[in-house]
């Protein structure tokens, strides 16, 4: 079977139907809002996790099963019921309406797949193990947030804030990507672990007093 294509896809406004009604589609509506999708949740049986959904302007729950043409102007679906004949219906309408679907646990019936994610800050970093279990992307899963701390997600915060005062204070562009690039590899992550926040952004600050005339003002 071929791999896939690793990729992020912006889902604001945009319809995504979820098939199922239990605990792992709760979970999956819930990654959906997230990202400002359209949601529509399609299932003859609502777990009662699905109550806090009641309400939300950009989830639509259709208590049925799947029919033909709940997948028509659709960009995505997700089959994560625990009835695998739904979900293998979802499948085969995906071929019907062009629309690409990912069914939980089943590789073969999938155009995608949903990863494993680890959060910090504004970074993510996503994980699929391929044809191993899903067992081991949870254990990867688990020594990378071990391995990058709540701390790093500080840093990245502090990153970002450092990249605002670059734009604003640096006019040329390639003197800015060589700061960032400077503050990147110094040693603000050790510096946050130490002294906190305060002290990441009086190093920003002291590596920008450093570049000395190069620092002319410029816009973002």
């Amino acid at each position: 079977m071929a791999g896939f294509f690793p990729m992020f896809v912006r889902l604001a406004g945009r319809i995504v139907v979820v098939v199922g009604g239990g605990e792992l589609a709760a979970r999956t509506v819930d990654a959906l809002i997230a990202c400002d999708a359209e949601v529509r949740v399609i299932s003859p049986r609502f777990a009662p996790a699905f109550r806090r959904f009641r309400g939300v302007p950009n989830v639509l729950l259709i208590e049925r099963t799947l029919q033909g043409g709940d997948l028509e102007d659709a960009l995505l679906a997700l089959a994560v019921d625990e009835d695998p004949d739904l979900n293998l219906n979802a499948a085969r309408q995906g071929v019907e309406w062009n629309v690409l679907v990912s069914v939980a646990d089943e590789l073969a019936l999938s155009d995608f797949v949903v990863p494993s994610f680890v959060h910090r800050g504004g970074l993510t970093l996503a994980l699929h193990t391929g044809t191993m279990s899903t067992a081991l992307g949870r254990r990867i899963g688990e020594d990378l947030e071990q391995a990058l701390g709540a701390d790093y997600g500080d840093f990245i915060a502090a990153l970002e804030r450092g990249r605002q005062r670059i734009n604003q204070m640096v006019g040329d562009p390639q003197t800015r990507r060589a700061l960032f690039e400077r503050l990147i590899r110094s040693d603000l992550l050790e510096i946050i672990r130490r002294e906190g926040g305060v002290a990441a952004d009086a190093h920003i600050e002291a590596i920008l007093r450093g570049a000395g005339s190069g620092a002319a003002p410029g816009g973002s």
